[in-house]
């Protein structure tokens, strides 16, 4: 309820001047100029509601540009990883193969050691 009250506060007070301003000055005049008072506040209103909203849109713009950057910039990290990962697997394959050579290399060793004595 208070940001609703603080996010039109302006308008609030705009509006109590021209009741206040109506009620002392305006029943002197007639409705029209009460009407053109309201219309000319009004469309100062709307001007300035529309260059809020292009500032939002803006920065709405400059965010979505750096969140494109980073999500790409993430995408590429993820794409290296995954590169590592699978030159890890094939290094952990080969070394596993190393191993299997050596452990049978060396049973051949110790057989030919033996038959050599």
């Amino acid at each position: 309820m208070k940001k609703i009250i603080l996010d039109n506060l302006e308008l609030l007070f705009i509006s109590a001047a021209g009741f206040i301003t109506w009620l002392f000055f305006g029943r002197k005049k007639s409705n029209s100029d009460l009407a053109k008072v309201l219309q000319e506040t009004y469309a100062g209103l709307v001007d300035d509601l529309r260059k809020e909203v292009e500032t939002y849109r803006l920065q709405f713009s400059m965010l979505q540009e750096q969140f494109n950057q980073m999500n790409i910039a993430y995408a590429l990290e993820v794409e290296k990883s995954v590169n590592w990962e699978k030159l890890h697997f094939e290094l952990s394959k080969k070394c596993q193969m190393l191993k299997e050579e050596n452990a049978s290399l060396k049973k051949r060793v110790i057989l030919l050691e033996k038959k050599t004595k």
